[in-house]
C-alpha cells in the first residue's frame, strides 16, 4: 500500500522526533500527562488532516503520524480518523508475605485508525514508554512490567535464549509446572531427530529432548528423507546453513536450537522416512505425541518453508516509532500476539492446529516479532513482561489476542471443532486424522469419538451449522450427520449449545428454578462398528454417560438381528419427579414413568445404501414438513418456511442453499435435542415450562433405501408449535 501522500513529508531516514522543543497542542497537553494512568477508556480523537496538520507544529502529534508510517498493519485506504485511548494491559500482583500483598493494574495508549473501536486488533499499536520513574513506596512491583524495547532487524538470540531459560528453570519445578513440562510418552519406533552440532538426520535409541519445527511448507523446494538419500542425510554438514538444496526455514530452526542450547531439532519431512507408508501413517498420527513431547515448538508462520525464520536470516523492519517526554522516552510497539497470529498461513493450515495446542512451550517467529508462549508467561520481543521469581502478571484479552491454546485443557469442545474448522488442508480426507489427537485428549473426559464427535456429547455434538448454508461443501466418503463431512470455505461452522447439565447437580436445566435428570427428552442412539480390525459390523449402544450400560445392544449383528431398546431407573425417577414436563403428551410418542420398550429391526439395505459404518439410529420424533419455495423478507430475510403440508401452518423458519433441489418439496424434520438455556436468559412467565426442541431437516436419497441425509438443523421450535404437525414416533436411520 503506498503511503499517505500527507504523511510522507516525515524524514524517512529516521523515526526520531525533531520537534523536541516545540510546545505541545492542547489536546496532547492533556493527554501526555494520563495516557498511562488508570482509568481506562479516556481517549483523544484527530481526523486525519488535524493531525498531518498538527504534526508540523506538535511534537506529540508527529510522533502519532510516525507511528502510522511505522505500523503499516493499521493503514487502509478508507480510514480518516486516528484515536488514542486508554487500554488496561495488564495487572501484577506480588505477596512476598501472607499479609503483605502489592498490586497494579498497568494501562498503556493504544493507537488505532478508521472505525473507532480499539478491539479491531489488525487497526491498532500500542505505546510503551521505555523506562518509567520508580515509585520507592511501590518496590514490590517491578517497574519495567509492560515497558517497550526496540525490536531490532534481526532477532536478539540471546533474548529469546533467555526466555527458555526462566521457563525452563523455574516453571518445571513450581507448583502446576505440568503445565509447562512435555509430556512423556513411549519412544515411536523409527523415531529420528537433526543433530543440531553435527547438522545431519540421527536415530535414536532412547529418550532425547528436542525442540520440533511447525511450518508451512506452501510452495518451496521440497526435501524429504526417503531410502534414496538417507546415507546423505545421515552425513554430518549435510544440513549445513550452507546448503543451498535445504529449505532455509529448516536451516533457520536449526540456528534457533544451538542459540538455545536443545540439541536436537525434529522435522517431519526429514525426520520421517516418507518412502514407507506404514511409518508416515504411524508418525503423522502421533502428532500430539511428538510435539507434546518436545521441549519446545518452534512456530514459522510464513506462507512456506523456504522464506526463513524473519529476523534470522530474512531482515524486519520497519523500525519503531520514538517520542520523548519528560524525562521518559517512548516507543511505538509492534503487533501484539494475536493480531500477529490473525490470518497468518500457520494459523490456517488444519495439520498445525493439534501442533498448537499439545505444545508445552512455543517459539513463533512472524515478520514483525517473536514471541514466547508457555503454560505459565507470555513474552515479546517489544514488551518487558518477564518478571522476577515470585511475581505474577496477568495479561488482558486486548493486549494478548486471546487465550485460544486454553480450549484443549478446558475441555471445550465446540470451541476447539469451531476453530479447527476455519482452517485449510491439501488432502480433505484428513479432516479426523488432523484432528485425531484432539479427540484422544477429550476421550477421558468425553469417551470414544464416532466420526469426530465424541460419545458423551452425541446429541449436542449433532448441533452444528454453517453461517451459510451450501449443499456443495458436501465431502463424500463421511456421514453428513458429522461436522467432518463439510468444507467450510471461508464461511464459519458453528456447535450450539443444546442440552446442558448444571456442573453441581449434574441435572438439566429447563425454566428458572427447575432441573431434572435425564428423561424421555433423551433419545438412545445406535451406531455401527467393529470390536477388531477386519472384525464383523455391529450395531452399538452411543454411551451417552461413563459406565453407562443401560443401553447395550443384545445383537451382534444388524443385518440379521433386532435390537431391543429399555429405559434406566434413573430416567424413570425423572420421569416421575417431574412427569407433567417429561411426557410428550403427544399420540404415540413416550411418556409416563414406564415408556414401552422399543424395537430397533434389521436394516433394510438400499442399492445404493451408504457403508454401515455411516449409519446411525435412533426413534425420535418425526413430521412431514413443506418447505415453501419463496424466501422470507425483512428482518428474517433469505430463510425459508417450514409448513404442514397443504395448510400454511408454520412450523418453523431455517436458512437454506437456494440452490438446493429439495426446495419446493416434501420432506422429513426430526427431534434431535432440546434446548435448556442458563437459569440467567429465563423469564417469569408460564411460557419458560414449555420445551424447544432442535431438529434435522433431512431428504431422501435414491439408493438409499430407509436411510436418510442430513440437510439443515433447525434451531429452538416450540413443543407447542411440534405438536401443529402431528407428529409420530419413528426409527430414524441417518447417514
Amino acid at each position: 500500500m503506498e503511503p499517505i501522500a500527507a504523511l510522507t513529508a516525515a524524514p524517512k531516514s529516521s523515526l526520531i522526533v525533531k520537534l523536541r522543543y516545540q510546545p505541545l497542542c492542547a489536546r496532547c497537553a492533556d493527554m501526555l500527562p494520563r495516557w498511562c494512568e488508570p482509568p481506562a477508556g479516556q481517549y483523544w480523537k484527530w481526523t486525519l488532516d488535524e493531525l498531518t496538520q498538527s504534526s508540523s507544529t506538535c511534537r506529540c502529534c508527529q510522533f502519532l503520524a510516525q507511528i502510522l508510517e511505522a505500523s503499516p498493519w493499521i493503514k487502509d485506504e478508507s480510514y480518516g480518523s486516528v484515536a488514542v485511548e486508554v487500554c488496561k494491559v495488564g495487572f501484577q500482583h506480588t505477596a512476598k508475605l501472607p499479609a503483605c500483598s502489592v498490586s497494579k493494574t498497568y494501562c498503556r495508549p493504544v493507537l488505532y485508525a478508521g472505525r473507532w473501536n480499539m478491539f479491531h486488533s489488525k487497526r491498532r499499536s500500542f505505546i510503551l514508554p521505555v523506562s518509567v520513574v520508580h515509585d520507592a513506596t511501590l518496590n514490590e512491583i517491578d517497574p519495567q512490567v509492560f515497558c517497550g524495547r526496540p525490536v531490532n532487524a534481526m532477532t536478539d538470540l540471546s533474548l529469546i535464549a533467555s526466555w527458555h531459560k526462566i521457563c525452563v528453570s523455574r516453571h518445571d519445578n513450581s507448583a502446576g509446572s505440568h503445565v509447562c513440562r512435555p509430556s512423556t510418552h513411549k519412544l515411536l519406533q523409527g523415531f529420528r531427530v537433526i543433530d543440531v552440532q553435527q547438522r545431519c538426520v540421527v536415530r535414536t535409541s532412547g529418550k532425547v529432548d528436542y525442540a520440533a519445527l511447525s511450518y508451512v511448507w506452501g510452495n518451496a523446494k521440497r526435501l524429504v528423507l526417503s531410502k534414496d538419500n538417507e546415507a546423505w542425510l545421515t552425513t554430518p554438514g549435510a544440513l549445513a546453513q550452507t546448503e543451498e538444496n535445504v529449505p532455509k526455514t529448516f536451516r533457520d530452526a536449526l540456528e534457533v536450537a544451538a542459540a538455545l542450547g536443545v540439541a536436537n531439532l525434529w522435522v517431519d519431512a526429514i525426520c520421517i522416512d516418507q518412502s514407507n507408508p506404514e511409518q508416515v501413517k504411524h508418525h503423522m498420527d502421533s502428532m500430539d505425541k511428538i510435539y507434546g513431547s518436545a521441549v519446545l515448538t518452534i512456530v514459522a508462520t510464513a506462507e512456506n518453508a523456504d522464506l526463513g525464520l524473519p529476523g534470522i536470516s530474512p531482515s524486519r523492519g520497519p523500525p519503531q516509532a520514538v517520542f520523548q517526554h519528560n524525562g521518559i522516552r517512548y516507543l511505538s510497539a509492534k503487533m501484539t500476539f494475536g493480531a500477529a497470529m490473525k490470518d497468518c498461513p500457520w494459523e490456517k493450515r488444519a495439520w498445525c492446529f493439534q501442533e498448537k495446542l499439545f505444545s508445552t512451550r512455543l517459539l513463533v517467529f512472524t515478520d514483525i516479532q517473536v514471541f514466547y508462549q508457555c503454560g505459565t508467561a507470555m513474552w515479546y520481543e517489544d514488551t518487558i513482561t518477564e518478571v522476577e521469581d515470585g511475581k505474577q502478571y496477568t495479561l488482558s484479552d486486548s493486549f494478548s489476542g486471546g487465550r485460544s491454546r486454553d480450549a484443549l485443557k478446558d475441555g471445550e469442545f465446540g470451541s476447539l471443532v469451531e476453530s479447527y474448522s476455519r482452517r485449510e488442508m491439501s488432502f480433505e480426507s484428513d479432516v479426523i486424522r488432523a484432528f485425531a489427537g484432539v479427540l484422544r485428549y477429550l476421550e477421558a473426559q468425553y469417551g470414544h469419538a464416532i466420526w469426530g464427535i465424541p460419545q458423551y456429547l452425541f446429541p449436542q455434538g449433532l448441533l452444528w451449522c454453517h453461517s451459510q448454508h451450501r449443499m456443495s461443501l458436501r465431502l463424500e466418503g463421511f456421514p453428513s450427520w458429522s461436522w467432518v463431512a463439510w468444507r467450510t470455505q471461508g464461511i464459519d461452522l458453528y456447535l450450539v449449545k443444546g442440552q446442558r447439565e448444571d456442573p453441581g447437580t449434574g441435572k438439566y436445566h429447563f425454566s428458572r428454578g427447575k432441573a431434572a435428570g435425564r428423561s424421555v427428552w433423551d433419545r438412545p442412539w445406535y451406531y455401527h462398528a467393529t470390536d477388531r480390525p477386519g472384525g464383523q459390523v455391529q450395531l452399538k449402544a452411543v454411551q451417552l454417560k461413563p459406565q453407562d450400560r443401560n443401553m447395550e445392544p443384545q445383537s451382534s449383528s444388524p443385518m440379521v438381528t433386532a435390537v431391543l431398546c429399555t429405559v434406566s431407573e434413573p430416567l424413570k425417577e425423572a420421569a416421575e419427579e417431574y412427569n407433567h414436563l417429561h411426557d410428550w403428551g403427544l399420540p404415540g410418542h413416550p411418556g409416563g414413568v414406564e415408556p414401552a420398550p422399543e424395537l430397533v429391526p434389521p436394516l433394510a439395505p438400499g442399492p445404493e445404501m451408504p457403508p454401515l459404518s455411516h449409519i446411525i439410529r435412533f426413534y425420535t420424533s418425526v413430521i412431514t414438513v413443506f418447505v415453501h419455495s419463496e424466501r422470507t423478507k425483512g428482518f428474517d430475510k433469505n430463510r425459508y418456511r417450514l409448513l404442514v403440508p397443504g395448510t400454511d401452518i408454520e412450523i418453523a423458519r431455517v436458512l437454506l442453499d437456494p440452490l438446493w433441489s429439495g426446495i419446493g418439496k416434501v420432506h422429513s424434520l426430526v427431534y434431535i435435542s432440546r434446548d435448556c438455556p442458563y437459569w440467567t436468559a429465563h423469564h417469569q412467565d408460564e411460557s419458560c415450562s414449555f420445551e424447544c426442541l432442535y431438529l434435522l431437516l433431512i431428504e431422501s436419497v435414491p439408493g438409499w433405501g430407509e436411510v436418510k441425509s442430513r440437510v439443515q438443523l433447525v434451531q429452538k421450535v416450540s413443543v407447542m408449535d411440534w405438536g401443529k404437525a402431528n407428529p409420530r414416533w419413528e426409527l430414524v436411520s441417518l447417514a
